[in-house]
């Protein structure tokens, strides 16, 4: 929590971490491909869990079920008692309370519900009756996965700076295993709630750890690049493979099964994760900080030589550092401090994600197949042009112009989404198209924008902030009727438009701001290689013929020995 304390910011070292390049301690090879592979699968993991209760927890058509002692036939109790409603479909909820008395008009809820046999086995809702006034039990265990998300990302990501990110990861990783595991066979659905409470929250903890791994030791040079790729290819495939499961058709116990069977390949985790050395670094852990880089090195075929040249060199400056670590860390938080930065990141994530899971649900009410495939392929072909962006313009122009447009859709949805809705899904798409590279653009931006020692605790509360925009989304959707989406749409609008004047205290350059502060140092290979240049390339003085460049000797040419000849 030293985030939001600047008097404890000032006895933090936030530059040794900062000032070497992982190329220079072990360079790039399989260490990182293999982390790479983890983190994205942990983003598709999360998107899974994210999406699922869209998927098992669909409408399906019920009615009020026929009381055991009655004779009438299955179609002359639909047609004979069950009343209709205003807009001249069957009451879903309620039943005549005599059917016999052909003058009563009385209504009573139903005790039992019949479903239809298409939709009911595609939908939890017919298997605990999640239906009419129990439908409010569905409720509360959506929003309480929101609030899990809320609570472990922020848990999560303080713990990780505190106790280390590999024992926070595998905490997490263990308790999604067997929370995953406990929601297939959960004999009611309150014990089934829990389980996703559990799962859902240990999802977001281990993609959060993961993504902050996987950036601290990625080379400077692939680091942007990489994240990106990550996120846009989990997030293509998480879209993909909805859409998929939507069309399978299965009972929705096989669909959740099927659909978050990826999780169980995150056991890789124990077996590919160390602990972050840069990590390490920050808490002067040097030791272990070597043990971890050697391992590494050996893995990627790196010099270790050159690793324990860094290692002695980030010993010496955390020692030169101690000493002048005060006015430094002043120097970083004199222009815009690191708290500030903390604040206008947590309202710009809270307005994106409130908007993203906005436009993903009005996407699952559509329920329209093509919408469905056609925002995945939208997204792919967006991220191309975003790769192409980022290396034209700053992080923070490419999210700005985003937002704007991002905002300028969610408006003109709340316009025409009643009206026109052709445009509408057209738009639908266009947002989801745009939401998801700025999401990811985003995440690369504020990881680079905090130093090593506060960024689990930066990270977890950010990813908090957007969790509540989407627990805000979530229940403005709940509570409005789906009549009124134009009032949720044109909110998630201003939150954006709001959001953008929250950017202009932040740096352009994603650089990491103490890092400025340290001199450009070259790479270590470099120097070596520069040093054993000037080595091999010194004038070789002849054997027969020496000169003596101290100023000694040319004031006094007699103390020049002569070259002893051969007799």
């Amino acid at each position: 929590m030293d985030l939001f304390f600047p008097h404890r910011l000032k006895q933090r070292n936030f530059l040794v971490s900062e000032s070497f390049d992982c190329f220079d301690g072990f360079g790039h090879g399989r260490f990182q491909q293999r982390l790479f592979l983890v983190c994205t699968l942990s983003v598709f993991v999360v998107s899974s869990h994210s999406y699922l209760p869209s998927l098992t927890a669909g409408d399906v058509d019920h009615w009020c079920k026929q009381p055991p002692h009655s004779n009438i036939s299955a179609l002359a109790w639909k047609n004979g008692a069950i009343p209709l409603e205003a807009d001249g479909r069957l009451s879903r909820c309620r039943r005549y309370e005599n059917i016999e008395e052909p003058n009563n008009s009385q209504t009573i809820p139903c005790e039992d519900w019949e479903y239809d046999e298409d939709q009911a086995r595609v939908s939890m809702r017919s298997t605990w009756n999640l239906v009419c006034d129990r439908y409010v039990l569905l409720q509360t265990a959506v929003i309480a996965e929101r609030v899990s998300s809320v609570v472990f990302g922020v848990a999560s990501g303080c713990l990780a700076d505190r106790f280390g990110r590999m024992l926070v990861l595998f905490a997490a990783v263990a308790i999604l295993l067997a929370s995953t595991v406990s929601s297939f066979f959960a004999p009611s659905y309150q014990s089934y709630a829990l389980a996703r409470f559990f799962a859902q929250g240990s999802a977001v903890a281990t993609y959060i750890v993961t993504g902050i791994v996987f950036f601290e030791v990625t080379t400077h040079e692939n680091r942007p690049i990489h994240i990106v790729i990550t996120g846009a290819l989990a997030s293509v495939l998480a879209d993909s493979w909805l859409a998929i499961m939507w069309e399978a058709k299965l009972p929705w116990q096989a669909e959740q099964a099927f659909f978050v069977a990826p999780t169980f390949l995150l056991l890789a985790t124990f077996f590919t994760v160390r602990e972050s050395p840069r990590w390490l670094i920050a808490k002067a852990r040097f030791k272990k900080a070597e043990y971890v880089m050697l391992a590494a090195a050996k893995l990627n075929k790196f010099p270790l030589p050159n690793t324990a040249c860094l290692m002695q060199e980030l010993r010496v400056q955390q020692d030169q550092v101690a000493d002048n670590a005060v006015h430094q860390t002043e120097q970083l938080l004199s222009g815009v401090s690191i708290r500030k930065r903390a604040f206008a990141t947590f309202a710009l994530s809270f307005s994106l994600v409130y908007a993203l899971r906005t436009v993903i649900s009005l996407t699952v009410m559509r329920k329209i197949p093509l919408v469905r495939w056609t925002a995945p392929a939208a997204t792919a072909l967006c991220f191309p042009a975003m790769v192409l962006l980022l290396r034209r313009v700053t992080m923070r122009t490419f999210i700005t112009t985003c937002f704007t447009l991002l905002g300028v859709v969610m408006c003109l949805l709340g316009l025409l989404l009643v009206n026109l809705p052709a445009i509408s899904d057209v738009l639908l798409v266009t947002a989801k198209a745009l939401s998801a590279p700025a999401n990811i653009v985003f995440t690369v931006y504020t990881l680079e924008l905090f130093p090593t020692a506060v960024r689990g605790t930066a990270a977890g509360w950010i990813f908090g902030c957007g969790a509540s925009g989407a627990l805000c989304a979530t229940v403005s959707l709940t509570l409005l009727s789906r009549n009124r989406t134009d009032v949720v749409l044109a909110m998630g609008g201003f939150f954006l438009f709001a959001s953008t004047l929250a950017q202009l205290p932040l740096p352009e350059n994603t650089t990491v701001e103490c890092t400025k502060m340290v001199k450009k140092r070259k790479s270590v290979a470099a120097r070596k290689n520069l040093q054993h240049m000037k080595r091999t390339l010194s004038p070789i003085r002849s054997p027969t013929k020496s000169k003596s460049n101290s100023p000694q000797d040319r004031k006094n040419p007699r103390r020049v020995k002569k070259p002893e000849h051969s007799p």
